[in-house]
């Protein structure tokens, strides 16, 4: 789509299109244009990971050594295993 250049695109999602390539950006407006899309920060998308780390870590006893090396607090970690077991 030679036609479409960034100036055709709105401001809010110029970086976006940076980002994508104007391509692969017409192609996304194709398949998910007029809904709303809510992204996730890169903390959120690591936090399930960190907790299946943290639970498959954990050894009944080292709740203080988990919450150092993952810097979260005991009971963010008491939580996670918790949760867990649920």
């Amino acid at each position: 789509m030679n036609y479409i250049k960034v100036e055709d695109i709105p401001e809010e999602f110029v970086g976006l299109a940076n980002f994508m390539g104007i391509d692969k950006f017409i192609e996304f407006c194709n398949e998910y244009g007029g809904i709303a899309i809510y992204f996730p920060s890169k903390k959120t998308l690591l936090r399930n990971g960190r907790n299946r780390e943290i639970i498959n870590m954990y050894n009944g006893k080292n709740i203080k050594d988990l919450a150092r090396a993952f810097e979260i607090s005991e009971v963010q970690v008491r939580n996670i295993i918790k949760s867990s077991k649920c």
